[in-house]
């Protein structure tokens, strides 16, 4: 590559102008009596256009002056820096600047007739000529001058001047060539370039030294009013034994001065070895060969002094060539390190648009000097090849970039002394869809509003384009105008104290038709009260799960408690007994499981709110019917929070400790303010820490921060006051003043083994216990003495403790049986609201069985279970509709179909209006879990009852059951076989009595209840997975086809079906006509994001496909909203996430859409996955809506 000249062509077609073999001449004749110059024409100038009458050496004084005379610029030295020393090897070693135009070589040999004589004139490409003069003799050497005429080649590119050739030895082992330029001018990129001067090759080729290879180089260039002189000489020999390049001679240019150059190379190809540029100053590249790469060093003699100062290095040489320079930062040679090597980073190039940001993730990279972790990252951006100012990071933010652009990213890592940038990746914008604009939508809309905003189609690739829009699907009370301004009168009618509503825009073409649209989603919310939503009681998993105080203001306490899952509520005592009281009715707003329960008052109105942390950060309810905020979030887990007002101000601070993975023992530990939840106040890493309190454990001024691994800090400085040789405890700590000194202790319990007692005041152990394990811990005054005492929970099958600390010693004060596997949660206070205290835990969590929760009196000496002071526990829900248990006494009915952990059996649950609830005793084993169920008075007695499964172990049954005293009126005989799935109750028969229709499998079932009777019977090749009743006809649903029955003299038969998979199907009264059509949902338990929803008109008990839409998510059951009798529309209870039942993410909803398949609006997010067949809709007598629903976890009245 060195000196890599742009004449290659030039020399090839120089030998065609000899004959094969040719001759050498090492004499420096022509014609012995040379015609002197004459006229005003330079005199050098006529050597050349004459030059067979001249020798080479003559050619060469004569190109050589008018070199000198030519350049005009400074020879002064060059003050050198690494943007000229760049330049100069661009220049001379990669000859960017030595260019030549087309010198038609190739045109003599056609021309000449006496290879003795050669006076030619040919014909350019477009226009123009050049003349060929000289003489050649037998072994076709001599000299040949060349004249462009206005010579306009195909490029458009004009030519003009002379040039001469001197063919000096053309053997196979020895070729020698001289090329004489006086003032050759054409133009190239619309810009003329003239070049005057010489050039020489010698190759030659022997056995002792193998290839040898000489440039002889004086030329001077005219570029666009800067004139660039070279003198150099250039050799290379390549042998058996050797193999080496130099370069020797100057570079000028003429507004900077003259570069002297020289090599000091070992090898070819820029192996090793140093170039050496000087002026004024000196630089230098000094090459390093390194697995196949070419590492350069590029120092700097800043002061002339012969020593070099300053460094960098490009890490190639296409670094060296087309790098910018200036974002290399020049340091001391004595903190100059090798550079890094970095490959380009990566991102995602799949739905790229200009709103979207754009985003990579580093590349691998390392540095041979320099530990990874002290190399910086940065991101350089180039939009169409120019650099984003700004832009570091390693994301572009939206709307920089469009639709069109050419995008490319490089990831650059810098060492303290090189930058280094990597490789580019390229980003692809697609053409982005057009975007939905609202201006001017107020921040907060309240039920009952009028409010007005304005809906613009905007084009992301083109800000400046707008497009009305109309109003395709929207809730009452909003309307659009021709300019896109909404109007929305916000209606009273919610279901929820916070709803969000969909609006969806489109754009027509001229013939009506929809070619784009849009949907916006705006939240609203109202005064409405919370659903009443209960569960049942439920026991924590963790520990600080459980609270005692009065959480409602009713004047009583309740117990505030978590499944530690996603379910947050209130349990509170009547005559002995404990129920729920209120469940808080949604998802929280931060994710993740609910890790612990925090009291604090934040607002400073005497009344604390609840903080609820959950995995990923800690939500706030402020009051039972207000909804939960997310005071932070985080994509750490967090296993461990603590609350309290550190230094004073009013302001309280929060504790938390938190890991990258929820199995991570990288903990760190992060203090913040309420007010400011984003910015750490304190931060350390923890290490394995497990839990963290806040306490007054050293009698100074201030509070600590403590945690069980035997760290002790200074809650507001975050000095760090006691590091433990051990842990306090590897599992739990407690912090309470056990000795009755006046200074609060740690307690800390290991998992297996010792519960121990330390001082912080005097660093030191104050006592020991060795116990077998340990599950929880609390520290209170349970007693009437004035120390406190410590309450250990055993794990597996083990006992409550209470300790006293008497001198060195820790004192049993009393046990009592945990009543089941494990203790969580111990707690102690007043929830029976006695004036007396009670302890509290949670059992059975940490087996399979069923989880209890237990309530025990307390004495200064003694504890005593309280008997049956809750209910059992209930798993999975199903709704089965409204009744009238007794004539004048509605209630809701929820179907149980496990309870127990799974242990028991079905059951049913009653609930009032106001959330009292009401749980049956274990109906049947349901081992099959059949969780359908349906109200109905089928005798029209005034009395409700229930059409159930009544199956007992392997033997499956229906039954129907009287709800007043849960008597069962009829039931079939049990069979291993049965299956009941779907149950309806219609009057099928018209006899004035509600009839049973029921399937078992495959197998549809018709029931005369009152008179005990089967009515009709028909079996399918594949399994019923819903039935509607129509007025002339049975429609099912099954498998892969729906089919319509008629009944008939005590028979069903098909009239008609077609292909067509529905999970769920009911009758609809989609249009504006009397007759009803079939809404079938089409919905995957596999698949979350589609279904399909279908529209049959059924004529002549036939299903004629009507309309169909796609919806997004996964719909879990429907029901037709009756406030309208035409044109109706329904509610869904849908899914969003994975397919998993586990997945603490998934969202579940309950939504309203129109008749055409728009949402209307949605809920807040439910709790737990919606039940099939669960959800129930009606008109109470005021004509308002009622929803019964349930979940996996739940079950919900919305009045």
């Amino acid at each position: 590559m060195l000196l890599n000249f742009k004449f290659g062509l030039a020399c090839v077609l120089a030998l065609s102008l000899t004959a094969c073999g040719g001759g050498s001449s090492d004499s420096d004749s022509s014609n012995n009596n040379p015609i002197p110059p004459s006229g005003n024409t330079d005199p050098d100038s006529k050597i050349i256009i004459n030059a067979s009458d001249y020798t080479p050496s003559q050619l060469k004084t004569a190109a050589k002056s008018l070199v000198t005379k030519k350049y005009t610029g400074s020879k002064q030295p060059a003050q050198l820096d690494i943007s000229l020393s760049q330049s100069t090897f661009k220049q001379v070693f990669n000859a960017e600047g030595m260019l030549l135009p087309n010198l038609y070589l190739e045109k003599i040999p056609d021309n000449t007739s006496d290879k003795d004589g050669i006076n030619a004139k040919v014909a350019c490409d477009v226009s123009g000529s050049i003349n060929y003069k000289g003489k050649l003799n037998g072994d076709g050497l001599g000299n040949v001058s060349i004249e462009f005429d206005r010579c306009k080649s195909r490029d458009n590119s004009l030519t003009t001047g002379n040039f001469a050739i001197a063919i000096k030895s053309v053997l196979e082992n020895d070729f020698k060539l001289d090329i004489y330029f006086d003032n050759v001018t054409w133009t190239q990129g619309g810009s003329p370039i003239s070049v005057t001067g010489f050039y020489g090759i010698k190759e030659s080729i022997d056995n002792v030294d193998g290839y040898k290879y000489t440039f002889d180089v004086e030329l001077v260039y005219n570029v666009v009013g800067q004139q660039y002189l070279y003198q150099l000489v250039r050799t290379a020999q390549n042998s058996e034994q050797t193999a080496s390049e130099s370069l020797q001679g100057d570079y000028f240019v003429s507004d900077i001065g003259k570069v002297a150059i020289k090599t000091e190379l070992v090898g070819t190809n820029f192996f090793g070895g140093k170039i050496i540029f000087s002026g004024s100053n000196q630089t230098a590249l000094e090459f390093n060969h390194d697995v196949g790469s070419v590492l350069i060093k590029y120092t700097q003699d800043n002061d002339n002094d012969g020593v070099y100062d300053v460094g960098t290095y490009f890490y190639d040489l296409y670094d060296l060539i087309s790098g910018d320079v200036s974002k290399k930062l020049l340091v001391s040679l004595d903190t100059l390190s090798l550079p890094p090597v970095a490959s380009s980073p990566w991102g995602n190039t799949y739905n790229v648009y200009t709103y979207t940001p754009l985003m990579v993730t580093a590349g691998s990279y390392s540095d041979p000097d320099t530990p990874i972790e002290q190399l910086q990252i940065s991101y350089r951006w180039y939009i169409n090849g120019v650099l984003v100012e700004g832009q570091n990071s390693n994301i572009l933010p939206a709307y920089i970039a469009v639709y069109g652009d050419d995008v490319k990213v490089s990831m650059v890592v810098f060492d303290g002394s090189n930058f280094v940038e990597s490789s580019f990746f390229n980003f692809t914008l697609g053409d982005a869809p057009l975007e939905i604009e609202l201006t001017n939508l107020p921040s907060n809309i309240h039920a009952g509003d009028t409010i007005e905003f304005t809906a613009s189609f905007i084009d992301p690739d083109n800000q400046n384009g707008q497009s009305s829009s109309k109003l395709l699907a929207a809730p009452s009370g909003a309307t659009i105008n021709s300019d896109g301004l909404v109007t929305w009168n916000v209606g009273n009618d919610f279901l929820f104290p916070l709803q969000t509503f969909d609006f969806t825009f489109a754009i027509t073409d001229a013939n009506g038709n929809i070619t784009n649209q849009q949907v916006v989603s705006i939240e609203a919310t109202s005064d409405k009260p919370f659903p009443v939503t209960r569960s049942g009681i439920e026991a924590p998993s963790n520990n600080q799960s459980m609270l005692i105080g009065d959480f409602d203001h009713d004047g009583r306490n309740e117990v505030l408690a978590t499944d530690n899952l996603h379910r947050l509520f209130l349990l509170a005592e009547s005559n002995g007994n404990y129920s729920q009281k209120w469940l808080y009715p949604f998802n929280l707003p931060t994710r993740g499981n609910i890790v612990q329960l925090l009291t604090f008052d934040l607002d400073n109105d005497d009344v604390d709110e609840i903080l609820v942390v959950t995995q990923h950060g800690i939500s706030v309810i402020d009051g039972m019917n207000s909804l939960a905020t997310s005071l932070f979030d985080t994509e750490h887990y967090i296993s461990s929070a603590a609350i309290t007002d550190t230094n004073s101000d009013g302001i309280a601070e929060i504790g938390y400790l938190h890991a990258e993975s929820d199995y991570n023992s990288d903990t760190s530990l992060s203090v913040i303010s309420y007010n400011a939840p984003n910015t750490n106040l304190l931060s350390f890493d923890v290490e394995q820490a497990k839990q963290v309190i806040f306490a007054d454990v050293d009698n100074q001024a201030g509070l600590e921060i403590i945690m069980n691994n035997g760290l002790v800090y200074d809650a507001v400085s975050g000095a760090n006051k006691w590091i433990n040789s051990t842990q306090f405890g590897d599992a739990y700590i407690a912090a309470g003043d056990v000795n009755n000194d006046g200074i609060n202790e740690i307690v800390g319990a290991n998992s297996w083994g010792n519960i121990t007692v330390f001082s912080a005041q005097n660093k030191s152990q104050l006592a020991s216990l060795e116990v077998f394990n340990t599950c929880s811990i609390n520290v209170s005054n349970i007693d009437n003495d004035a120390a406190d005492e410590i309450i250990i929970g055993d794990c597996q099958w083990g006992d409550i403790h209470a300790y006293n600390l008497v001198g060195a010693d820790l004192v049993q004060l009393w046990s009592v049986n945990m009543q089941d596997h494990g203790s969580k949660s111990v707690v102690i206070g007043d929830s029976d609201n006695d004036g007396k205290d009670e302890i509290h835990w949670s059992t059975g969590t940490s087996s399979s069985g069923e989880d209890s929760f237990i309530v025990a009196d307390l004495t200064a000496s003694s504890v005593t279970i309280k008997p049956n002071v809750s209910s059992v526990q209930l798993n999975t829900f199903s709704s089965a509709g409204w009744s009238h248990i007794t004539e004048d006494n509605e209630q809701a009915v929820f179907f149980v179909p496990e309870s127990s952990s799974g242990y028991g059996g079905s059951r049913i649950v009653t609930m009032n209006t106001q959330g009292q609830y009401d749980i049956s005793d274990e109906i049947s084993s349901n081992w099959d879990r059949s969780s359908m169920a349906v109200t109905t008075d089928y005798n029209q007695d005034g009395f409700g009852d229930i059409f159930l499964p009544t199956t007992n172990l392997y033997d499956g049954s229906f039954g129907v059951m009287q709800l007043f005293d849960h008597s069962i009126q009829w039931q079939t005989t049990g069979d291993y076989d049965v299956n009941i799935n779907t149950i309806k109750a219609e009057d099928i028969n018209a006899d004035g009595f509600i009839d049973a229709i029921y399937s078992d499998s495959n197998k549809l079932n018709l029931v005369d209840i009152e008179n005990e009777k089967i009515i009709a019977k028909y079996t399918f090749d594949s399994n019923i997975d819903d039935v509607e009743i129509n007025l002339d006809n049975i429609i099912v649903a099954r498998y892969d086809a729906l089919s319509v029955l008629i009944l008939g003299n005590g028979q069903l038969s098909e009239k008609s079906f077609i292909s067509q998979s529905c999970n769920r199907i009911q009758l609809i009264n989609y249009d504006t006509d009397a007759a009803k059509e079939l809404l079938c949902i089409k919905s995957d338990s596999y698949r979350t994001d589609k279904s399909d929803i279908y529209i049959y008109d059924i004529i002549d008990n036939t299903l004629i496909e009507k309309a169909h839409y796609e919806y997004k998510n996964r719909i879990i059951d429907v029901a037709v909203d009756p406030s309208t009798n035409n044109q109706q529309a329904f509610y869904l209870t849908t899914q969003q996430g994975t397919a998993s039942n586990w997945d603490d993410d998934n969202i579940y909803l309950l939504e309203k859409l129109n008749a055409s398949g728009h949402t209307i609006w949605r809920s807040p997010r439910l709790i737990g996955q919606p039940s099939e067949h669960s959800l129930k809709v009606r008109l109470n007598p005021e004509r308002k809506t009622q929803i019964m629903l349930a979940t996996s976890d739940a079950m919900y009245l919305i009045n």
